[in-house]
Formats: C-alpha cells, structure tokens, sequence
C-alpha cells in the first residue's frame, strides 16, 4: 500500500478517503495461477482506461504497476490467489470536489477468495434473475471499472433473499445483460453467445479470453442482446452449457448457472407482480373521460392516476412488471413512470384485454411464478385504491385459491391473480361491458377453479368517477 508491505491488520486508509467517502476510485479483480498474474497487461490497460475516464491520475506509470502486483503476489507465497488492485481519488474533506484530494490512494489486495462452496463447481449454481437492473450506460460507461457496486450488491441480496447462488441482472430494457459479478455465456446450437459490450457490460478480460479460446476451438463466438422473457433469456435459461466469467469468482464450471430443482431452467426470484397500462398519450387513454374533459385532460389525469397505483405496489419482494402499450412509446412511458419504484418495463402484444392478460400471466409462470407457489398477480392503473396491502391480500388468497378478483363496482376487476396456468379463463368474455367480473367467476366455476372476491373497488373511467377520487381538482383550477 502505496508503496509498502502491510498485512490484513496494519493496512489501513483514512476516513475521508473519497473512495470510502464517495465511491470515488477505480479498481481491477485479478487471478494468479501458480504465481503467475493471469492478462497483466489486459487488466492494468483497463485500469488505466477506467481512471482517465474519470479524470483521476494515477501516480505511477503501467510498468511501475505491474511490477508491484507481481511483487505482491511473490511476498504472498500463495500459489493461486485472487488480487485487488485499487486505485482512488485519495484523502480529501467531506466536500465532493475532487480537487481537494491532492494525492490518489493506491493500493493492492493479494488474498485468496471463495465465492461458492466446492461442489457448485461440479454440480452448478442456482440461478434467478434480478429485479434490480444494471446502471444505465449514460449514467456511467461501462467501460469504467467503478469502485460503486451498490446495484450489483442489492441484486446480490435479491439472490439471496430468494435461495440462489447467483443473479442474472437486466438493463432498463429487459435484456439479459450479467451476473452480479461476472459476464454470461450460453452455448447453444453450437455456438457461445454472450451479450455485447455495447449493451452497457463490462468488458471483461475473462471474457475476451473465453471467445478468443472459443475460436480457436472452431466454436462460432456470437454477440447477442437478449431480452427478458423473450428467446433470449428462455434460451440462456435452456442451455445445458452456461458459464460465467468472473474476474473474481474465476472461469467456472461448464454447469456454472442452472435453476434448482429444474435443470437448465433459471429459478424464480420472488412474487410476480404485473401491471397493465397505457402510455398516457392524450387521445390514446380512458374513452369516455376523454368525452367528457377532453383528451389532454384525461391524458393527464390518467398520468397521475398510473404513477400513484405504480409507486403503491411496487415493493421489496414483488417482482414487478409493468406491460405497457403500445410499444413504440416505450420512451414517454419510462419518462412517465421514472422514479416510482423498482420496475421492469415490457410491451404488451396486439389483441383483446383477455389475450393481453393471458399473455402476461403465461409470461409469468414461465418466468417460474408458479413453481413456488406464490402464483401470480396482475393489476390494471385505473384503480387508485389499489396498494400494497390489496397486492398482498391477493397472494395470501393465493395460498388457498386458485383465482382472486378484485371487483370493480361497474361489473370489471382491477386484479386478478392465479395460482397456477389458466389460459380458457379469459376466452369469450365481452369486455367493456358490466358482465365482465361476472362472466369470469361463471369460466372459473366450468373449470374448477376456486375463487377468493376482493373487497370492490371504484375505478376511474368518467369526470365523475375522477372528481369522486379528488383527480380532477388540480386540473380543473388551471
């Protein structure tokens, strides 16, 4: 550490250190295999890389670096071991200014480094996805190897919350994009596909070794952005050879992710939570209040009704799924909903409100909603008494029912939920009428299935209905 050789106890770096303050700071996770660093050179370019990209100088040149990782590894005595090399913005005052920290902290871990027990590497971890996505790629490059881990680590304690080894983590989009600490591979039809660096990953080292070893082996090495519930995450989740590459965690096993109890299936994370909504375009939204208040009006007394149910369920232990349309304004709804909680953004397809809840709940339980039991529930964003408790009241009835609805008082639902794949439940209803929660109950009965009602609730469909919920106070004073 800058320059001298401390053990565990000894080392130490000041409160107000901007990497401890602030994140401040730039690292790299390195291998040595029998004493030997693993690509050196490949990492110390990208340490260098990251630290111009923040504009933090580093005070000693590549080689000098290098020389001090292998000297740290040699005064270790470990013949295999795991090595952290960091670099921050050095000992500043509480203030942001890096201007203030006149000299970078350097330093450089050699230790060993266990991330799973043995066997994993046999028999493959369990594996969910995250609701928590990566950061976004205009937020940070990332190409910058960022001492600020923190959407990794909550999609680590996700992952640990729901039983699983490891996380397979999104972007903003719902495309696959990494572990919580490795890239991600699937080998299917003879060909290793990963996701690309532009997609907003790191580029790994690990991971440039992998397609370079790839190649040689005559295996296609191919770059693909897939997207959540669609081929691509169903194909990473089918593929009997998957494999991360971790600067930290190591190359794993050819068995590295799979799901538990399902083989080459990707366990579930938590709840399942889907909301249906419209993108608030004036014209587009809520027919006949746009009659009666005209359709900026109604546009804009649909935006404040979608935040408020949107930010009332999204929570901790829901993975929540808004299913919105049409898709092409995929840009206005992530403006719309931005800031109201911890969601996951996917178009709805073409057809009937029936077909478009089918769809969903169908994605659902694919997405392994069913398997453990908590089932699945969807709510619309017309409804503003609906909130958390409403949410859990419908999975509690889960534990004992095979449907819940929560009735509207014009004859519709704001909620339904299953317990498990229904997909004759929503067949020849006649939407848009009174009869809607009615016939529903009647198809579940033909098939079966028992149902737990919901207290009704009022939903917003006229001026009266909206003035009634306190929506159209504001609107009308201006």
């Amino acid at each position: 550490m800058d320059g001298k050789f401390l053990d565990r106890d000894s080392a130490t770096v000041s409160v107000f250190d901007h990497g401890l303050l602030y994140g401040d700071g730039v690292f790299e996770g390195i291998r040595a295999y029998n004493q030997r660093v693993f690509r050196l050179e490949r990492h110390l370019d990208r340490l260098y890389a990251s630290a111009k990209a923040v504009w933090l100088e580093i005070p000693m040149d590549k080689a000098a670096m290098g020389k001090m990782v292998e000297a740290a590894v040699v005064k270790s005595a470990l013949p295999d071991a795991y090595i952290r090399l960091v670099v921050t913005r050095g000992v500043g005052d509480l203030g942001m200014d890096p201007r203030k920290c006149l000299k970078p902290t350097v330093f450089c871990i050699v230790d060993t480094i266990a991330l799973w027990p043995a066997d994993r590497y046999e028999k493959g971890l369990t594996c969910m996805t995250a609701a928590t996505p990566i950061s976004h790629k205009e937020t940070l490059p990332p190409r910058v190897k960022s001492l600020n881990y923190l959407s990794h680590i909550l999609a680590k304690i996700e992952g640990i919350a729901g039983g699983a080894d490891e996380v397979i983590m999104l972007d903003s989009a719902g495309f696959v994009a990494e572990a919580s600490g490795m890239n991600l591979f699937a080998f299917t039809d003879g060909a290793l596909k990963t996701p690309p660096a532009y997609a907003g990953i790191l580029k790994g080292v690990t991971r440039d070794a992998v397609m370079e070893l790839a190649r040689d082996a005559n295996y296609a090495s191919l770059f693909q952005w897939y997207r959540r519930g669609s081929r691509g995450r169903d194909e990473v989740g089918r593929s009997r050879d998957r494999l991360g590459s971790p600067g930290a965690g190591d190359a794993g096993s050819r068995h590295a992710v799979q799901g538990s109890r399902h083989p080459g299936r990707l366990a579930p994370a938590v709840r399942a939570l889907g909301i249906l909504a419209q993108a608030p375009v004036p014209g587009r939204v809520k027919a006949r209040l746009t009659d009666e208040v005209g359709p900026s009006v109604a546009a804009e007394v649909y935006w404040q009704l979608g935040r408020r149910v949107v930010a009332a369920v999204a929570a901790p232990g829901l993975r929540t799924t808004v299913w919105f349309a049409p898709a092409h304004e995929i840009a206005f709804v992530r403006e719309w909903l931005e800031g109201v909680g911890r969601i996951e953004l996917r178009p709805q397809p073409a057809g009937t409100l029936g077909a478009r809840l089918t769809f969903a709940f169908t994605r659902h339980f694919q997405d392994g909603a069913a398997r453990r039991g908590s089932g699945a529930v969807i709510v619309g964003t017309d409804c503003p008494g609906v909130d958390r408790r409403v949410v859990n009241e419908a999975f509690t009835a889960l534990t004992r029912f095979d449907l819940v609805m929560g009735p509207t008082l014009d004859g519709g639902f704001y909620l339904l939920g299953l317990r498990g794949p229904a997909p004759e439940l929503l067949h020849d209803v006649r939407w848009g009428t009174g009869a809607v929660a009615a016939q529903t109950r009647s198809r579940a009965a033909a098939l079966g299935l028992r149902t737990q009602l919901l207290r009704p609730l009022r939903d917003v469909d006229t001026a009266r209905d909206a003035r009634a919920l306190g929506l159209l106070t504001t609107i009308d004073r201006t």
